[in-house]
């Protein structure tokens, strides 16, 4: 399975390595970005989001056609793919949560109290 790499344009957005292509942030919500190929030919386009991976597989089996259905592999191997692709948050160096997982998703902050040291 190919990887995929986070980067940082020179002015600070996010950008995605995928097979040797590089994705550029188009827009972006509370939950998802949508990133699209730098290369002007190119129209692919790659989307990050920090939805759960059940209602990901979902969504897309609905589209899917029944006539192949039966080729599809199992909902667990779907399930590790995308957990596979998914980066793990990091804890900063001096032992404190990053500032993401300090709010809830509607942006308040869960945490009463946290030792400066």
């Amino acid at each position: 399975m190919s990887q995929i790499e986070q980067l940082s344009s020179i002015n600070g957005k996010p950008m995605i390595l995928h097979e040797g292509y590089i994705y550029t942030v188009e827009c972006t919500t509370k939950t998802k970005s949508i990133f699209r190929c730098k290369n002007r030919d190119c129209k692919a386009r790659a989307a990050r989001t920090d939805e759960l991976t059940s209602p990901i597989i979902h969504s897309t089996l609905r589209t899917y056609p029944l006539s192949d259905a039966g080729q599809l592999p199992k909902n667990e191997p779907l399930i590790l793919m995308i957990q596979r692709q998914r980066t793990t948050e990091t804890v900063e160096t001096d032992g404190r949560l990053p500032e993401k997982l300090r709010k809830t998703y509607r942006d308040e902050g869960f945490i009463l109290h946290e030792d400066k040291n």
